[in-house]
């Protein structure tokens, strides 16, 4: 078996190679492979169609070029770079997915609006700083009465007696109240002093300047900074009416929220906290990746006809495929985090240079949140807290645009079972696009089935623990979150071979994560993988770069990856 790895990579990059060659295939090309995730669905959303309903009904025109045009990107489209080859997928999916969400489920020039960071203005005298904070409270006022009277209007109850004057009484004081504060802030603003105000979509505004609304908009994937943001992470209030230009209510976002996400209050915390991460999952991601390379099961999937390595052909199937399984999440969780602090250093500073108004630290809140949530709501709380939930706004857009509508009610059974299963199912799509788009022959549907059973397995422990309740009410709390721990952890183990399985069948553990190995560069990569690997420390070779693409047609000019 040895250098199994490199004999895999040589096979599956000639295979493509071969495939490029007879036309059947073709690269992941920048900006071609664009066009359907990102150019035409931006370009349409920067040409403002608020007061033309003739113009925004050509959205189903746009969707259709995105559907259309990234299952021909899924279909034809790989890459030498196992990584990439599997992200050429998701990114086709995702694609499909967004432009679904703004230009169906949502309706972004309408109702979205971004936080910007502007420069306070000071009022000319205390009349006017009076009449600018009682214009804003009595508008929050009038938001707040529009709501509970669609709430009354939904048939929601309230607890107690005397809602309606309590309701009353409590927009009253609301308006004297942020007058007061107002007026304060206007006495001690200083030329120096910013604040937060709502941009809605600039309509009126130059292109270049409505093009960066809109390219914000679709690469903000988490919302962070956006009034459609998710709540898993610190975000302001938000008024279910925003005007454009209205300030924005920072004094009470939580350092923390109860899914464990964090935002960073100062730009040294941000980078400590990111450059530890950096280090430490290099350490981790070179560590297991050197591991990996002695089990063939990574290198070729679980069917494989190579002989285990002494090291590891003694353990039983079951400690084995535990191992296994648990190197592969913790190398994940590397793996995303150290993608993810890499992006973030790299966005704020973009953003701090050429975006300032965008460049605040609480649009970019922590990758993952508290393990905690494990322990204490099981699979609910691994997949909806703890787990990134990047992909959330779309997955979630469909069920909240069926209860806007008016076709499931919020809080109901239906809404939240149909809410959990369309999120898990896309999910499942997505990475299935992933799975299609690699090099070897893979089964993406496992991927579907993978997801799915996660949903399941959320509605079968929330049906054991109501049941649970009725003959031991008064488990303890270690018990309980015992119980959590230990359904997550089998639930995991007895599905997840069907997502790891087909990862290894692709070829992505042979994707090299980092340009340099740590412990090769300090001599001690033959000890570590058991004399398999080498102690090159320099990992990425010509594959792992962009390369000029030599196209047949001049719309295919550009970058190849």
């Amino acid at each position: 078996m040895s250098h199994l790895d490199d004999a895999l990579r040589a096979t599956y990059r000639q295979s493509f190679l071969h495939a490029l060659q007879d036309g059947s295939a073709k690269p992941f090309l920048i900006p071609y492979s664009m066009l359907g995730s990102y150019i035409i669905p931006m370009l349409w959303l920067t040409i403002p169609h608020v007061s033309r309903p003739w113009l925004y009904q050509t959205r189903w025109l746009v969707l259709a070029f995105a559907v259309v045009f990234n299952l021909h990107v899924m279909s034809v489209m790989s890459s030498t770079n196992f990584g990439s080859s599997y992200t050429v997928g998701t990114w086709a999916a995702f694609g499909i997915m967004q432009t679904l969400d703004l230009l169906v489920w949502k309706r972004p020039q309408f109702d979205a609006a971004r936080v910007i960071e502007v420069v306070a203005q000071k009022s000319n005298s205390k009349a006017e700083a009076e009449a600018e904070a009682e214009a804003e409270a009595e508008a929050e006022a009038e938001a707040e009465a529009e709501t509970e009277t669609e709430i009354r209007q939904s048939g929601a109850t309230t607890n107690g007696h005397g809602a309606s004057t309590d309701q009353s009484l409590k927009l009253r004081k609301s308006v004297a109240n942020v007058t007061l504060n107002k007026l304060a802030q206007s006495e001690t603003t200083t030329d120096d002093e910013t604040e937060y105000r709502w941009q809605k979509f600039p309509a009126e505004a130059p292109f270049l300047t409505r093009l960066g609304w809109v390219s914000d908009l679709m690469l903000s994937l988490r919302g962070a900074g956006w009034n459609f943001s998710i709540t898993s992470i610190p975000r302001p209030v938000i008024p279910p009416v925003i005007h454009d230009n209205a300030k924005v209510d920072v004094s009470s976002m939580p350092r923390q929220t109860s899914s464990g996400y964090t935002r960073f209050l100062t730009e040294r915390e941000f980078l400590r906290s990111h450059v530890i991460n950096l280090v430490l999952c290099a350490i981790i991601i070179d560590f297991i990746y050197l591991q990996m390379s002695v089990d063939p099961y990574y290198l070729a999937g679980p069917n494989h006809e190579y002989e285990l390595p002494p090291l590891i052909a003694h353990k039983s199937p079951l400690r084995l495929l535990f191992c296994r399984q648990s190197y592969a999440i913790v190398f994940v969780v590397s793996c995303i985090t150290y993608v993810f602090s890499t992006t973030a250093i790299f966005q704020y500073y973009i953003f701090k240079i050429f975006f300032p108004s965008r460049a605040f630290l609480w649009k970019f809140p922590s990758t993952f949140g508290k393990f905690s949530e494990v322990l204490d709501r099981g699979l609910a709380g691994w997949w909806g807290s703890w787990w990134h939930q990047t992909f959330r706004v779309v997955f979630l857009a469909p069920s909240v645009y069926l209860i806007k509508k008016g076709y499931l009610k919020r809080g109901s059974l239906a809404a939240n079972v149909f809410g959990l299963f369309i999120s898990f199912f896309q999910s499942g799509l997505l990475h299935a696009a992933g799975s299609y788009t690699t090099i070897p022959d893979t089964k993406p549907m496992k991927h579907v089935y993978f997801f799915v059973l996660q949903a399941v397995g959320i509605v079968l422990q929330q049906h054991l623990a109501f049941a649970l309740r009725y003959v031991a009410p008064e488990l303890p709390r270690a018990i309980r979150r015992a119980g959590n721990l230990a359904f997550a952890v089998s639930w995991m183990f007895v599905t997840a071979p069907m997502f790891l399985d087909d990862l290894a069948v692709g070829g992505l553990w042979l994707h090299q994560v980092m340009p340099i190995s740590p412990f090769r560069l300090m001599g001690l990569g033959h000890v570590l993988s058991f004399g398999h690997a080498d102690n090159t420390w320099w990992r990425w070779d010509k594959d792992c770069w962009f390369k000029m693409y030599e196209a047949k047609h001049w719309w295919e000019v550009g970058i190849a990856f």
